[in-house]
């Protein structure tokens, strides 16, 4: 639940909810340009929940259908990806969908103590550590938010 409710309010510092899109592992609660408010999207958020294992792959083809099901035009854009699990298992498969992502800049958010960066750097080398879930939010968030958007 922090997690979730850190994306949430995250969400409620973003003025322009069409460009919002919020996966979890097994579904998508908001697409791009969903006509959800601020509010309707950090309620979905919220209710996210992960049922079964871990899959980079799934990430990744997610982020790839919805790059193709909306007009990005030149417009970078932002992935956060929260990730607890860097075994080969999680990572399998990801690197297929690497080549569709050139204008994405991705950013990990390392979950827990055993979130290996070393092993996403192939996908990108832009991380942000949250090793104690006890805390509001990740460590240096602050820093790194703009980053993190895709903004710099």
């Amino acid at each position: 639940m922090t997690q979730l409710n850190f994306i949430s309010n995250a969400i409620g510092n973003i003025t322009h909810p069409e460009r919002i899109a919020a996966n979890g592992a097994y579904l998508q609660p908001v697409t791009w340009n969903s006509g959800l408010t601020i509010p309707q999207i950090q309620s979905a958020v919220t209710g996210v929940f992960q049922n079964g294992p871990y899959r980079l792959k799934q990430q990744f083809a997610a982020l790839v259908t919805n790059l193709q099901n909306t007009q990005t035009g030149h417009t970078p854009v932002g992935a956060l990806i929260f990730i607890s699990d860097t075994s080969d298992a999680a990572l399998a498969g990801a690197d297929q969908f690497l080549p569709q992502l050139t204008n994405v800049r991705i950013t990990f958010v390392l979950l827990g103590t055993n979130a290996d960066a070393n092993k996403l750097a192939k996908y990108s080398n832009n991380t942000i550590s949250w090793p104690d879930l006890s805390i509001p939010q990740p460590v240096n968030w602050n820093n790194e938010a703009a980053n993190a958007y895709g903004c710099k």
